[in-house]
């Protein structure tokens, strides 16, 4: 992800470029739509499921997060090519469950995905306990005095300005290393000051931590249209 994007996001989920075949929906979102949508949005993707191995797989289970349900957008219908199971993770987060009782040696699984999404005319800033996104907590270590005594140095006069120069600093100093499979955390990149885009987030989310300014981690995609 492109480092001056790291602190935008919309939708999280897994993307590869391939043909869409028929859609069956499984409207599991009965009594979620609302009529206060501006435009809608649809949103379409695949993922290429591989078996890699020449064993027979069995059992297999795949887990990808959907566009949120938030103040400025609303998650108005989810269709899939094959049935799954909609469940929700700790932060009430959406995540589409798909379930592969066998996959064939050497075969592939494709399952496509479309969401509409209704876009809210006059969203509501959200309501959040400011404690939660206050406290250290792994991987954004802002209670450790190297990204105290940083954090000291980017105050500004104002919350606003304040996260504007953290986003400059970490643009400047960070170097971008390119994918990593492991996160890595804040004080990894301040340290070694290069890592992926969530090291840059989280070094983010510390430095505002540590200045007293509520701030969290969100991961996805951005679109200002309908996307594929």
């Amino acid at each position: 992800m492109n480092r001056r994007l790291y602190l935008k996001s919309c939708f999280a989920m897994g993307v590869s470029s391939i043909a869409f075949g028929n859609l069956y929906p499984r409207n599991l979102l009965a009594g979620t739509l609302n009529n206060d949508s501006q435009e809608d949005r649809q949103l379409r993707f695949s993922i290429a499921l591989k078996n890699p191995s020449n064993m027979e797989l069995h059992d297999q289970f795949l887990w990808i997060y959907i566009p949120a349900t938030s103040s400025k957008q609303h998650l108005k219908n989810l269709n899939a090519s094959i049935d799954f199971d909609l469940e929700t993770d700790i932060l009430n987060q959406n995540i589409m469950k798909f379930e592969f009782p066998k996959i064939g040696p050497l075969s592939t699984k494709i399952i496509n995905v479309t969401a509409q999404i209704g876009m809210i005319r006059e969203g509501k800033t959200e309501s959040v306990e400011k404690s939660v996104w206050l406290q250290a907590e792994h991987l954004i270590e802002s209670n450790n005095l190297q990204i105290k005594l940083l954090a000291l140095q980017l105050k500004q006069d104002t919350d606003a300005n304040t996260c504007r120069g953290i986003y400059q600093w970490a643009s400047e100093h960070i170097s971008y290393a390119g994918y990593i499979a492991d996160d890595l955390g804040a004080l990894y990149a301040l340290n070694q000051q290069r890592g992926d885009c969530t090291e840059y987030a989280c070094l983010a989310a510390a430095l505002a931590r540590a200045n007293g300014i509520p701030a969290r981690m969100v991961g996805g995609y951005v679109s200002d249209k309908d996307f594929v």
